[in-house]
């Protein structure tokens, strides 16, 4: 494998991480190094996860195929709409007070309690896909869950003030097929003009679902809990929120 550990100034022009993916050809791996960093006016986005306290993610039971699952649609990649998974069951060895209000459950699938997401329907307008979900718990069925499916998909990466690096991989030897793997070592910061509006997105190139700030706080003031909010770029003073 070909590796370039830097790039001309005359390719960092480039916007978005999808500008960046046709100058890696197959075998190669590139680190774009930002060429201004953040000066403190993007917009406050966060990734959303499960706080560790609080129970471990829920068992889906009659998840389908990895090839079979939902999908909101990436680079490359067809949308596959929540409804054609039917009814999904999930089983947790604990019971309602223990649980948290969001669980990931598979790559771009969440598990929102009811409040939560009315929460984010509310603020975040339509963007998701949901169905209700049943969920039973060590003392019986614990109801008022919901799976959910993030649809708004954004490459708002700003590639100028981010370091990005791109890896055209070949996943099995010999077999001239080549998968795009995009990383973001030292965390990643949003272009507002792409994000303008927009209370949360799926950020396509590593799946994360990604919430602006006054959504995190919308969700605290509905009491909902157990919601780990890291911010995208890690050398912010606040990297963290916890609710």
């Amino acid at each position: 494998m070909r590796v370039d550990l830097g790039v001309h100034m005359t390719e960092r022009v480039s916007k978005s991480i999808s500008d960046l993916l046709p100058l890696v050809s197959d075998g190669e791996k590139r680190l774009f190094k930002a060429v201004a960093r953040p000066d403190g006016n993007e917009p406050p986005f966060y990734e959303i996860a499960t706080r560790g306290e609080f129970a471990e993610q829920p068992l889906w039971v009659n998840a389908p195929r990895i090839d079979l699952q939902p999908i909101a649609g990436r680079t490359g990649t067809p949308h596959v709409p929540l409804s054609s998974v039917g009814e999904c069951h999930f089983r947790i060895d604990t019971v309602r007070e223990a649980m948290a209000d969001l669980y990931y459950v598979s790559t771009g699938i969440y598990l929102l309690s009811d409040s939560l997401l009315n929460v984010v329907k509310s603020v975040g307008g339509d963007a998701v896909e949901h169905s209700s979900a049943q969920v039973l718990g060590s003392h019986g069925a614990i109801p008022g869950f919901n799976v959910v499916m993030p649809t708004r998909v954004i490459d708002a990466v700003d590639a100028v003030k981010s370091d990005v690096t791109v890896n055209r991989w070949q996943p099995v030897p010999k077999i001239p097929r080549y998968v795009t793997l995009v990383r973001y070592d030292e965390g990643y910061v949003l272009r507002a003009d792409a994000v303008e509006g927009v209370a949360h997105l799926v950020e396509p190139f590593s799946s994360k679902w990604l919430w602006r700030r006054s959504l995190i706080e919308a969700a605290a003031a509905a009491k909902v809990r157990g919601l780990l909010a890291v911010h995208t770029y890690d050398k912010r003073p606040q990297s963290e929120i916890r609710i």
